[in-house]
């Protein structure tokens, strides 16, 4: 014979007690991940940059970032 469970004993799945319990959803984590994922990224081709540059970060070179870092085009990064 099956046995048929009560509807309350599924309510953990279901009624959002896992973001209650701070743990962040499925979709949250994967932004998160995607988010920090970019943010290496541009730290290493900030760091890149500054050591094509000289290794030295002078006003000219943080400059020259910053009007990179808004124009954010792909690919003007490498020289």
């Amino acid at each position: 014979m099956a046995y048929a469970t009560d509807h309350r004993q599924f309510t953990q799945y279901y009624d959002g007690a896992a973001q209650k319990a701070g743990h962040p959803g499925f979709f949250r984590r994967l932004s998160d991940a995607l988010i920090d994922s970019r943010q290496r990224k541009a730290d290493r081709d900030v760091a890149a940059y500054i050591q094509r540059s000289g290794g030295r970060l002078t006003d000219s070179v943080e400059r020259e970032l910053m009007e990179r870092l808004s124009r954010s085009t792909l690919g003007e990064w490498r020289r």
